[in-house]
């Protein structure tokens, strides 16, 4: 099969996933093609059958914000013709479907089907923006196929938009043979028996919980520290509860760092994802 992935290369959820499945197809014999303004940062060493594309977006004086979104179309139906792809796979409804629409447009009837998959944030915060509602949803209905990272999304996207298109849950994945069950020697980070947690976040500012929708918080004991734990008045996709470890217990480090990858060898599985 030979697709077209479209996501923003920058530290983030949608970005990262978009990466990792284009590196499993690729490892699997499908020709993958991606097309951003920037390399995908989670593309950093080269990989048999994956090629970028890196979209130009020309200065003008007349344009006082560049027209990134028609450069990013146009890029896509390029690509799309010269290496006959058969599917465009864009994460982020906005503004890669809407591209990923225009580019299907000036192909034809050579046009390659396209699936849009939705991540969180390009529903529940950016979709939501009046000036942004409309085309958003304009996008979702002229995909051919849509998906989304979490039931609750799925749900919150029909009920927000009254799409007409099913959306099947696909959940992002872990690649077990990049992070062993079997974990190396953690003496460095925690006594014996402790566990130990690692969030890997872009720390975006609209991630977050809605005070509304607080129960109440409490401290509990646990692993001998204090972490903090959230009640909410109803069901979210973690849950109705969820807990922090106080800051003093915590390393960050930005995703792109290479630490991070020896420290996921190291930690306990987790679930991750979005407030929303």
């Amino acid at each position: 099969m030979r697709l077209g992935i479209t996501c923003y290369p920058t530290v983030g959820g949608s970005g990262a996933v978009a990466a990792e499945l284009g590196k499993q197809l690729a490892r699997r014999g499908h020709d993958v093609h991606f097309v951003s303004y920037r390399l995908p940062f989670r593309l950093e060493d080269f990989q048999q059958n994956i090629s970028f594309h890196e979209v130009d977006v020309s200065s003008y004086p007349l344009f006082e914000y560049p027209p990134h979104d028609l450069a990013l179309a146009v890029k896509m139906a390029e690509v799309a013709r010269e290496h006959r792809l058969e599917i465009f796979h864009v994460h982020y409804a906005i503004p890669h479907a809407i591209a990923g629409f225009l580019a299907q447009q000036m192909l034809g009837d050579k046009a390659p089907r396209m699936v849009t998959t939705l991540h969180g944030t390009d529903i529940t915060i950016v979709g939501q923006d009046r000036s942004f509602f409309e085309i958003t949803r304009f996008g979702i209905e002229r995909s051919q196929g849509v998906t989304a990272v979490s039931e609750f999304l799925r749900r919150m996207t029909i009920q927000e938009f009254q799409v007409r298109n099913p959306i099947d849950v696909v959940p992002n994945f872990v690649d077990l043979d990049q992070y062993p069950v079997e974990r190396p020697d953690r003496s460095a980070l925690a006594a014996p028996g402790q566990k130990v947690l690692l969030h890997v976040s872009n720390f975006r500012k609209e991630i977050v919980v809605p005070l509304t929708f607080i129960e109440s918080v409490t401290e509990n004991r646990w692993i001998n520290v204090h972490p903090v734990t959230i009640h909410f008045r109803g069901e979210t996709e973690f849950g109705r509860k969820i807990s922090f470890m106080p800051k003093a217990r915590m390393m960050f480090f930005r995703s792109s760092h290479p630490v991070v990858g020896e420290l996921r060898r190291m930690v306990e599985p987790a679930a991750t994802g979005s407030r929303r």
